[in-house]
């Protein structure tokens, strides 16, 4: 499914959802991000003490919930007692952290996919490519998945479990060579900052048969101007303005 529509068209990808609306990463942020004609959700991954992938951007609640201390540290039974709404205001009290399964499960019910990012650093957790991989397996999602991450051994380790799951290098440097990194992680395309982005860098990247996804647009110019170079999907904490530029006109 995924695998042939990311490169017909420019995909409009929702940055934690709808994260300046409704507390990022949260079922309440994905289901606003849902009421658009988005193609993608893109979150994030951390593992709880005992094991379980839980869908947080930091590897700490600190900022995000009314608790202190890294997600490595805490039980998902702890995590599921926060509050993680309260931070953006009191409407939102009560908002739950929600697993990488329950995230699935409500993906599930509509027409798009999921781009993971897998965190893993500072905070390294050896099982997480597996338990992700699991997870995704679990729930037949393995056609509506990429996997990104700024570690680039962990994708070149889920290309060596699962070959066909579809994987991207994240990266925000402007680098020499944006090829040889991704070819030697395995991976299926390249996640660049969008400052970064120039219209050789997608034809290149698209010629040595690579998607090229970018981080993080908020503005309708730069959205229209990658939209324009080609790029296979563009990344925004605005996802009904982003809908609205590059597929409505």
């Amino acid at each position: 499914m995924l695998r042939d529509l990311i490169n017909t068209r420019t995909l409009a990808v929702a940055h934690r959802g709808d994260p300046l609306v409704k507390p990022q990463n949260t079922e309440s942020a994905f289901r606003s991000a849902l009421q658009y004609d988005i193609d993608m959700i893109e979150t994030d991954i951390n593992l709880t003490k005992d094991g379980v992938p839980v869908i947080i951007h930091d590897q700490s609640v600190d900022h995000l919930s009314d608790g202190t201390g890294r997600v490595a540290d805490m039980t998902l039974a702890r995590l599921k007692k926060l509050d993680f709404g309260s931070w953006m205001g009191g409407e939102f009290k009560g908002e739950r952290i929600m697993t990488l399964d329950e995230c699935l499960d409500l993906i599930k019910g509509f027409d798009v996919a999921l781009n993971l990012e897998i965190k893993n650093g500072p905070v390294v957790y050896p099982d997480i490519t597996e338990k992700t991989l699991s997870s995704i397996s679990d729930h037949g999602m393995g056609e509506r998945v990429i996997i990104s991450s700024f570690d680039h051994r962990l994708i070149r380790q889920i290309k060596s479990i699962d070959p066909k799951m579809l994987t991207g290098i994240l990266y925000h440097a402007g680098l020499i060579d944006h090829i040889a990194p991704a070819k030697d992680a395995l991976a299926d395309g390249i996640h660049p900052e969008h400052g970064t982005v120039t219209e050789e860098l997608v034809r290149t990247a698209k010629e040595a048969g690579l998607f090229i996804n970018t981080w993080t647009v908020d503005e309708v110019e730069r959205m229209r101007e990658l939209r324009d170079m080609g790029v296979s999907g563009i990344i925004s904490n605005f996802p009904g303005l982003l809908v609205d530029t590059i597929k409505k006109h």
